[in-house]
């Protein structure tokens, strides 16, 4: 049995058949003046032989639930009338200690059933003055100034005074994550959200502000927050495979964190702050590795991944250890209420009650998306869902202006992308993944330059030319292509960029993006032969030399020519004009150029302007991002969601540009192409409305406007 030094109090409690049954346990008259101090429908942790079990006290009715610690009762054979120690220390005031009666090696077998915490971080406070000694004579100064005479003990009632006063310390102090940040503009509502996580609901929390409203600088200024409070040092981030890159770019830009990207199980030994593709992690190569460690905080973004309990996802992220736990959604109901109880029960096990206790009290018997007491399940919701509106917030993005300008190519532009297209859909099934100098990957590269630039196309098919192992027939059609390349006079999209930036643009800073660093390397060299003030960024510069080029942007230069690695985590809303020199088939791309300028903290009203060469691919793309989603009209953020609701299939990005390269290769004419599209549109525009239906109900239970 566990024995301590520092009890501060020490009392046996009886198992009720009622704890046992349902994990909800009544307090009494003492018990209630020893949890005084805590809030209602506050997490509590209780701690056995070192591992922690989440419990959550209802202070309005006097008693605390937790299903995963009737459980472990039920584990070690426990019955009612058996009676447990409920210890307190002095040395860790937020925490309650439990001792069974029974043998140490049971109860350490049935605890290793469990996937909790099993390292314990005490709590330092950030001040130096609410040290114990310190806080001790306060309480003291306080006492002698308001006490009266009374029967009851001092002790007693200065020992809740104490955690009150300290708790209240914190809460008023100004947060420490937010000192020194300067690159994070953050609003009001992203500050209230923080201290709601910090003191409310005690690290663990649905942030569900609605889309673009900054969860992840929320999320970012917590983790902050927290590692300067020494209270974390282990953090892992769980994010789809698209955000991983995303995430990494945020925290490094705005933060100034250097999380890596883990992609190898060697990798999690290397770093005690880790992001990861939910996917990923949970797979086979990692997820035993990763539920044996012991991590502070835990964040998961589209957390509505994790809204059925019997997925490996939900199951996954039940099983991490973590003090703290942040999951991030815009849409924590999709087609069920029991989804929100799902991801409650994450953060908080038991708070909601149980499972069927949740369906008959609050879950329409028709219609399973509206609650049936919508105020009643708001304020049970309160101190574990976070929700901004932009209603509630009063933030409005300013007018975002869209141009597509359609490019006619000269007719020798349209020959080489004929030809280079028919060579594509010559060889795309012939070659296999290595051999003969050329792939798939190859051709998909070279059909995405023939829209983007000849010039750089030019360069390209010079270079894989040069590879020894060609066959001699591709080597000559390579090389007559390349030819051709060069006869070119200057491309169309080159003038009527120069133009914009002369004319239509001049005097705006604007900021150029395209896919690839050999269009970016013509643009670069045309541009500045037209006496334009130009900077390049791209992803073979280190973050100094990044930093360094965004600066130049800012203060001298009036254009920046970018390739997509500038579309993740940087803010660029000193600008707001872009221009997107060519379209990335994967729509999440395109969504994250848009949400470099038109983003909270932009005053102006915002200009796109979208490139569409006509006879290309790029007039489909056009089609299905602009007609099929409306994606130049949607708030950034909206479109990771509407691809949740796609087939399984086509929710990976890469099978999109997948599918679309088969249909190039597959149906030569322009009309079956945009045929084939279309059958990708309806689906696309099928999610689209299965994601507004969505908004539509959450309305009714978390009054957005």
């Amino acid at each position: 049995m566990e024995k301590f030094q520092d009890i501060a109090f020490e009392k046996e409690i009886p198992l009720t058949d009622h704890f046992l049954e349902n994990g909800i346990y009544q307090l009494d008259f003492d018990l209630r003046t020893l949890f005084a101090h805590f809030r209602n429908h506050q997490t509590i942790d209780f701690v056995i032989s070192g591992k922690v079990f989440p419990v959550t006290y209802r202070k309005d009715h006097a008693y605390f639930i937790s299903l995963e610690l009737k459980e472990m009762c039920q584990r070690l054979g426990l019955e009612a009338g058996a009676r447990v120690r409920l210890i307190r220390r002095h040395s860790d005031f937020q925490r309650f200690y439990l001792s069974f009666p029974v043998q140490d090696q049971r109860l350490e077998r049935v605890l290793n059933e469990f996937r909790m915490e099993a390292d314990l971080p005490r709590f330092q406070a950030s001040f130096d003055w609410v040290e114990e000694s310190v806080l001790s004579n306060r309480l003291d100064q306080v006492w002698k100034k308001t006490a009266k005479p009374t029967n009851n003990s001092l002790d007693s009632l200065k020992d809740s005074l104490r955690y009150r006063f300290l708790h209240q310390v914190l809460e008023e102090c100004d947060l420490v994550g937010l000192q020194g940040l300067q690159s994070v503009e953050h609003f009001p509502h992203q500050i209230r959200t923080v201290r709601k996580v910090l003191f409310d609901c005690a690290g663990r929390a649905l942030l569900a502000d609605e889309v673009g409203l900054g969860k992840t600088v929320e999320a970012g200024i917590v983790m902050r927050e927290y590692l300067l409070r020494k209270q974390v040092h282990r953090i892992l981030i769980l994010t789809p495979a698209s955000l991983t890159s995303q995430w990494q770019g945020e925290l490094k830009g705005k933060f100034e964190f250097d999380f890596p990207v883990v992609d190898h199980p060697s990798q999690l030994e290397d770093s005690a702050h880790i992001i990861m593709s939910l996917d990923l992690a949970k797979s086979k190569f990692f997820s035993k590795k990763l539920l044996s460690q012991n991590f502070d905080l835990v964040i998961v973004d589209e957390a509505h991944k994790l809204k059925n309990r019997k997925t490996l996802n939900y199951r996954f992220v039940k099983a991490l250890s973590s003090q703290f736990l942040l999951l991030l959604t815009a849409t924590p109901i999709q087609n069920d209420l029991i989804e929100l109880y799902n991801l409650v029960h994450l953060i908080s096990p038991g708070s909601l009650g149980t499972m069927e206790q949740f369906r008959k009290r609050f879950i329409h018997p028709v219609n399973k998306k509206l609650p049936i007491n919508p105020e009643l399940l708001k304020r049970h919701l309160a101190s574990h869902m976070i929700r901004n509106s932009r209603m509630e917030t009063q933030l409005q993005l300013p007018p975002r202006r869209v141009v597509l300008k359609e490019v006619d190519p000269s007719p020798q532009e349209l020959e080489v992308y004929n030809r280079l297209t028919a060579f594509v859909r010559e060889n795309y099934y012939l070659v296999s993944r290595s051999a003969q100098g050329i792939n798939q990957l190859t051709l998909m590269l070279l059909q995405k330059l023939a829209a983007s630039s000849p010039w750089a196309l030019r360069d390209s098919l010079d270079n894989l030319a040069q590879k020894e192992d060609l066959f001699h027939d591709i080597r000559l059609t390579l090389d007559e292509m390349a030819r051709e390349c060069h006869e070119l006079a200057t491309p169309t999209k080159f003038q009527i960029t120069l133009k914009y930036l002369q004319e239509e643009l001049k005097g705006e800073k604007v900021i150029l993006f395209t896919q690839f660093r050999s269009t970016q390397k013509q643009l670069m060299k045309f541009l500045e032969n037209h006496q334009l003030e130009v900077v390049d960024f791209h992803g073979e510069m280190t973050t100094k030399k990044k930093n360094k080029q965004i600066d130049k942007f800012r203060q001298d230069k009036q254009i920046l020519v970018s390739t997509d690695c500038g579309a993740e985590g940087w803010n660029l809303q000193f600008a707001r004009c872009m221009i997107n020199f060519d379209l990335p088939w994967n729509p999440m791309k395109v969504e994250q150029r848009i949400g470099r300028i038109h983003r909270l903290g932009q005053t102006r009203d915002v200009t796109i302007i979208n490139y569409c060469m006509k006879g290309t691919i790029e007039e489909h793309i056009v089609e299905l991002l602009g007609q099929k989603i409306r994606l130049f009209e949607r708030v950034v953020g909206e479109l990771e969601m509407i691809l949740g609701y796609m087939d399984s299939e086509w929710r990976k990005e890469e099978n999109l540009e997948k599918k679309i390269m088969e249909i190039i290769v597959k149906h030569a004419s322009p009309e079956e192409q945009r045929k084939e599209l279309e059958k990708l549109g309806k689906g696309l525009l099928k999610a689209s409305r299965a994601y507004e239906q969505v908004k539509k109900a959450q309305n009714v239970l978390l009054g957005d406007a």
